[in-house]
């Protein structure tokens, strides 16, 4: 080997350990170059919203003449996007009837007749409710139906309502409806009793709807009464020439000829009077009194009331009759 070769060996080496000083300073990195950010994607639209039902009716045939006879009726929703929907056997669907002895109405709304009568059918879905008459009659004839009511209070079941041409009965439901169909031509005479409430008659046309009974009022001479409030709309009597409405009837047994002592109290404005013995007695605010001649001894019928022949006295009044008697 040439003697210069070691000499440059030793040459490389020494410039190769000056790099490796620790007190050199370090090659500084360079930077990494970062992308810009992308843009962002849109939101999606937002979906659109779900239609709710803003009502239901019901279609199809709602009269009939035959017992047995079926019709099926629809239920359409509309909803809140202006469509509607044929909801009719939804298993959310709720049909009704108001009085099974008329008819029946099944899941899916198909009517049966049991017996001549008129009825309400309703059905509900999501919350949303209707209803219609459902009426079953042989042609040519019509239906009264409607409710019996107490004035003041509500309907009054078990009530007996009797076609007096006919004999036909039927029975007010536990809200106090009812209904009797077969009438001949435009009008019948229907008779209304329960035990406990005066009886009531009246010719009866199919626009008629409700009908007004009272409990019986029934004292003896010397007692005092305090019974249910008189009220808007009570019963109406003809007395004579004159109409007392609203009208409660009051009994009296008196135990022989004599003078009857009537006074009747209540606590607002309103003014009422008496009639009894073919006589009337004007009240004032808040009382009316009255002496009833009576000739032997048995029941004596008062009334009290307002003198009205267009309407009752629109509040309710509690009241009070006391009763005396001379013989």
């Amino acid at each position: 080997m040439p003697r210069e070769y070691p000499l440059v060996l030793a040459v490389v080496i020494a410039l190769l350990c000056a790099g490796c000083n620790s007190d050199s300073p370090m090659p500084t990195a360079r930077p990494v170059p970062v992308s810009p950010t992308a843009p962002s994607e849109p939101p999606a639209p937002a979906p659109a919203p779900v239609p709710t039902v803003t009502g239901v009716t019901i279609s199809g045939n709602l009269s009939f003449t035959r017992v047995g006879e079926t019709s099926q009726l629809t239920a359409t929703a509309r909803l809140s996007d202006g469509t509607t929907k044929d909801v009719s056997s939804d298993p959310s669907t709720r049909w009704t009837s108001n009085d099974n002895a008329v008819f029946n109405v099944s899941t899916s709304g198909l009517v049966t007749i049991v017996e001549f009568g008129s009825a309400g059918v309703s059905v509900v879905y999501q919350n949303r409710a209707t209803g219609q008459s459902v009426t079953a009659t042989p042609a040519g004839t019509f239906v009264v139906a409607g409710w019996v009511r107490e004035p003041g209070q509500s309907g009054v079941s078990g009530v007996r309502v009797t076609d007096t041409g006919s004999g036909r009965t039927r029975q007010t439901t536990g809200s106090g409806s009812y209904s009797v169909a077969q009438l001949p031509a435009n009008q019948a005479h229907l008779r209304f009793e329960k035990e406990g409430f005066e009886p009531v008659e009246y010719d009866a046309k199919p626009t008629d709807s409700e009908v007004a009974i009272q409990h019986i009022i029934r004292l003896n001479a010397g007692d005092t009464v305090t019974p249910l409030q008189m009220a808007p709309h009570d019963l109406s009597y003809t007395i004579g020439s004159d109409r007392c409405y609203p009208c409660r009837l009051v009994r009296v047994m008196v135990p022989a000829a004599g003078t009857l002592h009537v006074k009747a109290t209540w606590n607002t404005s309103a003014v009422f009077n008496l009639w009894s013995g073919g006589q009337f007695f004007a009240g004032t605010p808040r009382e009316a009194v009255a002496d009833v001649v009576v000739k032997t001894a048995g029941e004596i019928v008062v009334y009290l009331g307002t003198r009205s022949l267009t309407g009752g006295s629109g509040s309710y009044a509690p009241f009070t009759i006391a009763t005396t008697f001379t013989p």
